[in-house]
Order: C-alpha cells, then structure tokens, then sequence
C-alpha cells in the first residue's frame, strides 16, 4: 500500500475528510501499520518486490521497498530532460530516488495532499532551490488545475502504488491533460481477478473479508486490468506496456504475513518477532486483533492482482485538448468583442 493523499471528486469538505481517513491508515491509529511500521515502513510505504535473485532482501523490509521503487523507474526510463511529476509521493522517498535516477538536470516535483506529509518530504528530500526535488500539495484528481503541475508540463508521471485510493478515471484524465505531447504516466496499482472483481462488488465473494481490508486500506474498489485500460483510453492515454508483478509483490506478502501471524499465535513465536523486530511490541489483545486483520487481508488478496501499467499520451488526446484551448480562446474573444 502506498501514501496518504487523494479522494474520490467533490466538495473540499469531502476532500479533507477523504484526506484524514486515508491518512489514518498510515499512522500508529491503524495496528496494521503499528506492525509495518516495526517491520520498516516509513520513508517509503509498498509491499516490496520479492526477487528470487536477490534472497538476502527479503531479509529487509526497506530493501524490498527500495527494489519495487527502483523497478518501477525503470519502466519510465527517466532521462535528464524529463520533467518528472511523482502523485501521491508520501514522505518523499520515492520522488527523490527519481531525481538521483534522471540526473541533476532534471525536474522533479513530488505532490501529495497532505501538508504534514509534504512538509517532511520538503525536510529529509528537498533540493536546494537549484537542484533536486521540490515538493507541493496537491490533489492527484485535479492535476489538471494545480499551478506547479501545470507549469512543469511533465514528460513523465508516476504514480507508485496509490491509486486506489482515489477516483482513478478522474486522475487520469487529468494526467493525461498536464502531460506533455508523447509524455508518458506509470501507474503500479491493485486490479481485481477478472472472474472474482463481479461477485466482490456484488458481496458474494468473502464479503467479512472484503470489508474488512476496505476499511483498514481505506478504499472503495480496485479496478480490474481491462477496466484500468478502458479508463486510461477513455482519458486519451495509450496503453503501451503492462507488468503483472503479483507473484513477486503479492504471492510473497501473502507468505511472510503469513508466516509472521503463524510465529504470533504463541508466546514463543512473539519473542522470536521480538528478535527480529525490536520496536514489534503490542499486547496479547492487540496480537489477537491484528491476528484477525490479516486473515481478512490475506483472504481478500486471494482475489487480487499487482499490475505496472505504462501509459502514453496519445495524439488523439494532443489534438482534442489543442481544439478546447482554441475554442476557449474563441469564447474570450467574443467576450471581449
């Protein structure tokens, strides 16, 4: 899972109450992130990329974090004359790994919605003023009208593992009005098994299970592959590669969760995560209740998929967007007139 940020359209009061659950969902208020936390989230919040040549990361949370990070850039290929626009950045780990993988000359804005999270993203990753990273808030569905993005017409947006938690056909839609012409989005996201997302969504199909890891994650629906590229097309966007990283991210989440609570069920097996994880201390009570969080998050992830989209904006959506200004300018002179 990935950064606090965004919400699902509306009112700005929606905006802040939407921004505060997620939120909540990546601070000690959440036990499931008590427990990552002591395990290594912090800097950077993903599930990792698990590889089986690289063994020894799986011993490192932060490692496998870094790893995934490290694969998505090289989907993008970032170069020194991008400008590289990274949504829902969290504390800023992610947007600064880009700024060192494109080179000095590179531009490099981090957004996120929330101020605390930009604030330390600003502190521990900040450029100078005439390098490195910058750092705005910003909401990840109105690109479109955000004075940094608009400015920065960026050749490359990322987009690491966020998404679902806001209105995905309305963040790409605007990512693809603020990119520039051949400018490309990648988007690493959840998406439902195609033959399980119609019974989720209509509460036949382990539906405790469901609920439960909607309301710790704080989102409303994945999207299923198909449906993510229908809406990317729908917004203008060519789809020009897709990643099914589930086996190397969620297969092996799904054993070292599992192997952990299995550790958690006695007295012996908490001192061993004791060992391992220092800062791992919670009560009986609460192992108990974390116990019953993973079950329904391992369940639920039964049905889902971990998929790395890679987007262009295509000439069509140039095109339509270069009609709208004229015509915008048309109405501006008839008004003055």
């Amino acid at each position: 899972m990935n950064k606090a940020g965004q919400h699902h359209g509306g009112a700005n009061g929606n905006c802040t109450s939407r921004a505060k659950a997620v939120s909540g969902a990546y601070n000690s208020s959440s036990l499931m992130y008590k427990m990552l936390r002591a395990a290594g989230w912090g800097p950077l919040t993903n599930l990792g990329f698990y590889s089986l040549l690289q063994p020894f990361q799986w011993l490192s949370v932060p490692a496998v974090q870094t790893a995934l990070v490290r694969r998505v850039l090289s989907l993008g290929r970032p170069q020194a004359s991008d400008r590289i626009l990274d949504v829902a950045c969290g504390r800023g780990k992610s947007t600064y790994m880009m700024a060192c993988a494109a080179g000095n000359d590179a531009r490099v804005v981090g957004l996120d919605l929330l101020p605390q999270n930009v604030s330390a993203a600003s502190w521990l990753y900040g450029g100078d003023g005439s390098s490195g990273p910058s750092y705005v808030v910003g909401d990840a569905t109105a690109l479109d009208s955000h004075p940094a993005a608009l400015e920065l017409s960026p050749t490359l947006i990322y987009c690491i593992e966020a998404a679902f938690h806001f209105d995905r056909p309305a963040f790409l839609a605007a990512a693809a009005r603020v990119l520039s012409p051949g400018g490309r989005l990648v988007v690493v996201d959840f998406a439902w098994r195609e033959a399980a997302a119609a019974a989720v969504r209509a509460g036949d199909l382990d539906l405790k299970a469901v609920q439960t890891t909607r309301s710790v994650w704080q989102f409303e629906d994945f999207s299923t592959e198909a449906e993510y590229c229908q809406m990317a097309a729908a917004a203008g966007l060519a789809v020009r590669e897709v990643h099914d990283w589930t086996g190397a991210v969620m297969t092996a989440n799904k054993w070292v969760l599992g192997t952990a609570m299995k550790l958690a069920r006695s007295a012996t097996g908490r001192a061993v995560l004791g060992l391992v994880h220092p800062d791992l201390k919670l009560t009986q009570q609460e192992w108990a209740e974390l116990d019953q969080l993973v079950h329904c998050q391992l369940t639920c992830l039964e049905h889902v998929r971990y998929i790395a989209y890679v987007f262009e904006r295509s000439q069509q959506q140039q095109q339509q967007q270069e009609q709208e200004e004229e015509e915008e300018e048309e109405e501006e002179k008839h008004r003055a007139a």
